[in-house]
């Protein structure tokens, strides 16, 4: 499923990294995702599943909030009209607070996505 996320989210920025965090000193903005679940397919027969499911967290940081809600704006679009994952938002977008430390402001939303085996 990551090797289909990867490109929808790289059209909208060439700064995309997994795992939630970015190489210190990052050209902006850029894009970070992680899975922080998922939801098991289980069949009465126990046949294998033909498909898979994430929850996926996506954030996009910039030093200006616009630039942020804008590139989530785009992501968000891609990953509805994407046809190798069906991906819905199951959250609205977030600001994420202003981080002092580097300058950056953050705009976050999580996905329910499915993608064939």
């Amino acid at each position: 499923m990551k090797a289909r996320l990867y490109p929808i989210l790289a059209g909208v920025c060439p700064r995309v990294y997994i795992q939630g965090m970015a190489p210190h000193g990052v050209q902006r903005p850029y894009i970070t995702y992680f899975t922080f679940g998922a939801k098991a397919i289980n069949y009465i027969d126990n046949a294998e599943p033909d498909s898979e499911n994430a929850a996926v967290q996506i954030a996009v940081w910039s030093e200006r909030q616009t630039e942020a809600d804008a590139l989530m704006s785009s992501i968000e679009s891609a990953l509805r009209v994407a046809d190798t994952l069906l991906c819905r938002p199951s959250t609205g977008r977030i600001d994420a607070p202003y981080e002092p430390d580097t300058g950056l402001c953050g705009s976050i939303q999580r996905f329910d996505i499915w993608a064939s085996k």
